[in-house]
């Protein structure tokens, strides 16, 4: 079932004991972004067998039918904020659905121009559903992030993937769906991740033109972080900051 208008028109069985779980899944957070829409036309053409388990949301519907990011502020930026902009009213009604109907597992779906390897984003690494999910998804790198009126913040049950954009094709789609599917089953016994803390933004301010070409994301830099997310379009030409700023990573060794 395809969930995309209001949180009214969001409606599905919720995991009680004996029932099915249910993962939901948001798509579109950025309208230009569509990770999230094509795995939901994957998953409905070649991966149908997940459907009994799955919610859909596109979460901003205006955004993503005119492909770009947002129409009046950064859904991704917009949670707990009022009521202002269209995202800050989209961001809250997200949040009642997720809040009323408790699906026991939230992934949302982002995709990234920059150069770097997908990542799998998270508040913390203790809730066992995060721990679970990162157990049995085939990616290694985790970036762990201090909320900041994101999609994080809404549960503690939330994990994103960012990809690049041009690494959208049907071998990762399909990869996304075994790690959907292996989540359900707990197949994984144990998985080592390579896990990266925020350490905060990398203002324009704060570094050269000739220090941002240094830069390669996910490795250690001389002036003493781990660049993450440099070159991303939309913070170059949205925000006073061009990418973020990470320790050194810590191996997160996950069993069962």
């Amino acid at each position: 079932m395809m969930s995309c208008a209001t949180g009214k028109q969001m409606a599905y069985n919720h995991y009680r004991q004996g029932e099915l779980m249910k993962i939901l899944i948001i798509a579109a957070t950025h309208g230009n972004e569509l990770l999230g829409t094509k795995l939901i036309g994957h998953i409905i053409n070649k991966r149908p067998e997940l459907l009994e388990y799955l919610d859909f949301i596109i979460g901003n519907p205006r955004a993503y039918a005119k492909r770009v990011r947002y129409i009046e502020s950064d859904l991704n930026r917009s949670y707990s904020l009022g009521d202002n902009t269209y995202e800050q009213r989209r961001a809250n009604e997200i949040e009642r659905y997720i809040t009323t109907m408790k699906p026991d597992l939230v992934l949302d779906m982002h995709t990234t121009t920059c150069a770097e390897p997908p990542i799998m984003i998270v508040k913390d690494t203790v809730n066992s559903t995060v721990r679970r999910y990162l157990r049995n998804c085939h990616i290694e790198k985790v970036l762990q992030v201090t909320t900041e009126n994101d999609g994080a913040g809404i549960t503690p049950k939330f994990v994103a993937y960012e990809v690049m954009s041009r690494a959208v094709k049907p071998a990762l789609l399909e990869a996304i769906c075994d790690d959907i599917q292996k989540y359900i089953d707990d197949t994984s016994s144990h998985a080592t991740k390579q896990v990266y803390k925020m350490a905060g933004k990398l203002y324009k301010a704060d570094v050269s033109a000739a220090q941002l070409k240094t830069f390669i994301n996910f490795e250690a830099h001389p002036l003493g972080f781990v660049p993450i997310m440099v070159g991303e379009r939309a913070y170059r030409q949205q925000t006073d900051y061009v990418g973020f700023k990470a320790d050194l990573p810590d191996v997160l060794e996950i069993s069962r």
